[in-house]
């Protein structure tokens, strides 16, 4: 059985590849591991996938790293989704099924989806949410993923 790793931008399918891959490869759910990139020694786990497994995550591109993994015997799968779907997943992710998300409390003040899927798009200064880290612009957050 290989070693798989499975990435996506978030809210670009990551449980329906990781559904996929584990339905291609007849790998048992219990095998199956998401990594938290922000987590420290995140990146090392990634190189501790183990034969069977699939691993998610939500890995922003780094050449060194990537090259890294592209010499291990790790299947790769990267999910590439439309970025307007992205734009709308993440914006109804944000207003209604997160309610921890950090920019929940500014999409509770925009009056429409519209303003909801704008924001997603173009981003949130660090202004508007009151001196907290602003939210990049849907074209920034999608490119870190790329090689």
């Amino acid at each position: 059985m290989p070693r798989v790793f499975v990435n996506t931008i978030p809210k670009s399918g990551t449980k329906l590849l990781e559904r996929v891959v584990g339905l291609m490869l007849s790998i048992v759910v219990r095998w199956r591991h998401h990594i938290r990139i922000e987590a420290p020694g995140a990146h090392q786990q990634v190189f501790r996938i183990r034969h069977g497994q699939v691993a998610t995550a939500h890995w922003k591109w780094e050449a060194e790293e990537g090259r890294r993994l592209l010499n291990t015997d790790t299947r790769i799968f990267l999910m590439v989704r439309d970025p307007r779907d992205i734009v709308v997943s993440n914006a109804f992710y944000i207003s209604e099924k997160n309610p921890r998300h950090r920019l929940r409390s500014y999409f509770a003040d925009l009056e429409s989806d519209e303003e909801w899927i704008l924001a997603s798009i173009i981003g949130v200064s660090r202004k508007e949410l009151g001196g907290r880290p602003r939210s990049k612009s849907m074209g920034e957050h999608t490119k870190e993923f790329m090689p």
